[in-house]
């Protein structure tokens, strides 16, 4: 798996010379398919599997490394939109600027997502890299994206980052008052 991703990535960078089409390219449906095929080598393994911790690992493995390859592949297209619409398209002068933009909205999204998951399927490390993936967000934003940009979109960084954190802290709370994590140790029998 780790090998797979590793050669997925180095094997698709750059790869695009003519007019790009986010989200919808033949290069964009063959990684979509390794990554499919990482969850569900982590499915079949966790429901394969018995109860032994060597057991548990390994679907782990698969499953996170689905997860790192999905968000560099969705980080790439966003950044291929913007360098081919620069460098196939009417030139862009901000086009670094645009792209930076997109990919912190994408991972402030993708963040989003792992975190309701997480608190859907009851996954902790699920939440955890969620929450890593916002500290790596809010520091791209603090250094990367506000050092080159007009006060009013810095404030607009800003202010989407702290909404989505807002967001998932409310969605903590509410599920917190409701009792869902109480149930689901209770369902799983364990203490907290």
């Amino acid at each position: 798996a780790g090998a797979g991703s590793v050669f997925t990535m180095v094997a698709f960078t750059e790869f695009y010379n003519s007019r790009f089409v986010i989200f919808a390219n033949l290069n964009f449906g063959i990684v979509l398919v390794f990554v499919a095929g990482l969850f569900a080598g982590a499915w079949l393994l966790k429901r394969l599997g018995t109860e032994e911790e060597r057991d548990i690992v390994l679907p782990a493995v698969f499953a996170i490394a689905g997860i790192f390859v999905l968000w560099v592949l969705l980080t790439e297209e966003i950044y291929l939109y913007w360098y081919c619409r620069d460098r196939f398209g009417e030139g862009l002068a901000d086009w670094r600027f645009w792209s930076h933009m997109c990919i912190s909205v994408m991972w402030a999204v993708y963040g989003a997502a792992l975190m309701v998951a997480g608190f859907w399927r009851n996954i902790k490390l699920l939440r955890y890299i969620a929450l890593g993936l916002f500290v790596l967000l809010l520091v791209k934003v603090f250094i990367l994206d506000t050092s080159t940009v007009k006060n009013v979109y810095r404030i607009a960084a800003f202010f989407a980052t702290g909404v989505t954190l807002v967001g998932v802290s409310y969605l903590y709370q509410y599920l917190k008052k409701k009792g869902f994590f109480e149930a689901m140790l209770a369902e799983k029998g364990l203490d907290e």
